[in-house]
């Protein structure tokens, strides 16, 4: 006897509100009991996904179940009942058709329950003109769904319009989470979800301070901080889903991806971009200023060009990585290390020439202690406002820091200017275009020329060698925070943080472990420290006592060092 299999789709919310996965399962369960045939239990099933451009079959249930044919694994003269044929493709009539013989070839028997009709490739030979019948109705799902398609697109283009006219005109009651959208429409308001937004901001920070993405998820995660769903029925809908999967609802959890999402919508200072790429001001309710939601996109865009992101484990190894150079032979310094084959021994990591490590430099493997070398170069950097790391308010550096990512913002929206104006004169030569044009190219130079002077100002506030009260009372409160981290997840999301800021300082670190200098004359160990301004400081001969680590994990009280 053929197997039978019970192919679902369905495209839309609403209809996974309503009962139309239950009717097509029902359908196929009447069918099989009615003809003494027996349902297999395995499930294909596209809910939420079109067939109108072929996404069912190209990434969904359908798809698999086809995959599954020509593997093996279903026998090619298994019975495939569907409820239509515009739940197979709605797709262009040639292109669902090529959906349809891609069964029908695979001997396949496909037979659509609503009306009782079986179609395989000796039914086809016989009757081919029932071929013509194919094709009419997916000629006409296609047809409905291009009608439908259309009406949505200018039902979306005046809401737009309305919108850019007036930005208190809701396009959509879909917002972003941490909004609740108020009223009924036409009159329908936006206000923040004080909860809500209050976790946005919080996750804001976190970001701004240097925290990736992986450790917000689990900081939040570790405090039982649920996953926004959008609605109680978005929930149930959920839940429903995996019960019809045959599986326990799933507990929603917090995605990188969303995390990411989050961070770099307009929304968060209360703007959206439409399609056409218009922007709409003072649209949605703010969480920041324009300003800050600039500095924040700069500062990540900073850290994902440098890589300096780690998401590998439950700490962060090594926060000075990919700053470390070997002075010797000019290779990176990476972290390594061995363990004693004694029961119960550590890991013992350090710093070594990756070169020498590969055999492709001169280098021997001269190792400097991962964590002796982290606290000396800790206690040395003491020109990094760690004090923004433990809380205290933003520094002067900070608003510097968002002056010159405002500036960056503006060179690149006057860029894009010129370049749309370039490309508007290749069609038709205006007089006001090209005034228009030159104006624009001629208010670049003064911007430029003001974001070259800020950068540097902010290179070298971040370079400077203060080494203030403050600053040395501030790195003390986080060694301390380090030692009495309660949690990896804690104690990672810190050193997030103090790499960060190093990384914001510092541009190298070039090491010379044996104590030598290149030209040969005998010295201490010492690292060449080159910050982001280009000025080199030497860091020789610090050393952390086992004294000094008494006195950074004191609990109480702030003591200068005596060295």
């Amino acid at each position: 006897m053929s197997l039978v299999f019970s192919y679902q789709r369905f495209s839309s919310e609403k209809q996974s509100r309503g009962h139309s996965l239950a009717r097509q399962k029902s359908d196929a369960a009447q069918y099989c009991e009615a003809n003494g045939l027996v349902l297999d239990p395995r499930t294909f099933a596209d809910l939420g996904i079109s067939a109108w451009k072929g996404r069912n079959v190209r990434d969904g249930a359908l798809g698999a179940f086809l995959k599954g044919v020509d593997s093996g694994r279903i026998p090619s003269d298994s019975i495939l009942l569907v409820e239509a044929l515009d739940r197979v493709s709605r797709a262009k009539p040639m292109e669902a058709l090529e959906v349809f013989m891609g069964i029908i070839n695979r001997g396949l028997t496909l037979i659509t329950l609503s009306d009782n009709q079986k179609f395989n490739t000796e039914l086809l030979n016989g009757e081919w003109y029932r071929l013509s019948m194919v094709i009419g109705k997916m000629a006409q799902a296609n047809s409905e769904n291009e009608e439908k398609s259309n009406r949505v697109t200018k039902a979306w283009a005046s809401r737009r319009n309305n919108a850019i006219i007036d930005a208190s005109n809701v396009m959509t009651a879909k917002v972003p989470l941490w909004i609740n959208v108020e009223g009924v429409r036409p009159s329908q308001t936006f206000k923040l979800n004080a909860e809500r937004a209050a976790l946005v901001r919080r996750i804001v920070d976190m970001a701004k301070a240097g925290i990736g993405n992986h450790t917000i998820i689990k900081t939040l995660h570790a405090e039982g901080i649920p996953a926004w769903v959008r609605s109680a029925r978005e929930k149930a809908k959920r839940d429903e889903m995996d019960r019809e999967l045959g599986r326990e609802p799933q507990p929603k959890v917090w995605e990188p991806a969303y995390i990411q999402k989050m961070l770099t919508q307009r929304a968060l200072y209360g703007a959206v971009e439409v399609k056409g790429g218009t922007v709409i001001e003072n649209y949605y309710p703010p969480v920041m200023d324009e300003q800050e939601f600039i500095y924040l996109q700069a500062l990540r865009s900073d850290r994902a060009k440098s890589k300096k992101t780690n998401r590998q484990g439950d700490g962060v190894t090594n926060l000075f990585s990919g700053l470390l150079t070997c002075g010797y032979c000019q290779h990176r310094m990476g972290v390594t290390g061995y363990k004693s084959k004694k029961a119960g021994a550590p890991t013992y990591k350090y710093i070594a020439c990756h070169g020498a490590r590969l055999g492709t430099s001169s280098c021997r493997m001269n190792g400097w202690s991962l964590q002796e070398f982290e606290d000396d170069m800790l206690l040395f950097l003491t020109s990094i406002d760690y004090g923004r790391l433990v809380g205290r308010a933003a520094t002067s550096i900070d608003t510097e820091r968002a002056k010159l990512a405002t500036l960056a913002k503006q060179i690149i929206d006057s860029e894009v200017g010129v370049a749309n104006l370039v490309k508007a004169l290749e069609s038709s030569v205006s007089p006001a275009l090209i005034k228009r044009l030159d104006d624009l190219e001629a208010s670049l130079v003064p911007l430029k020329q003001s974001h070259d002077k800020q950068a540097k100002l902010l290179a070298s506030l971040a370079s400077q060698d203060g080494g203030s009260k403050g600053r040395v009372q501030a790195l003390i409160r986080i060694f301390r925070q380090m030692k009495h981290a309660t949690s990896e997840v804690e104690r990672r999301a810190l050193r997030e943080q103090l790499s960060a800021a190093i990384n914001q300082a510092v541009k190298q670190m070039t090491m010379y472990p044996v104590g030598r200098t290149p030209k040969g004359t005998k010295a201490d160990r010492f690292v060449d420290v080159t910050f982001v301004n280009g000025a080199t400081k030497r860091a020789e001969g610090v050393e952390v006592s086992p004294k000094d680590m008494e006195w950074l994990s004191e609990d109480e009280g702030v003591v200068q060092p005596t060295h």
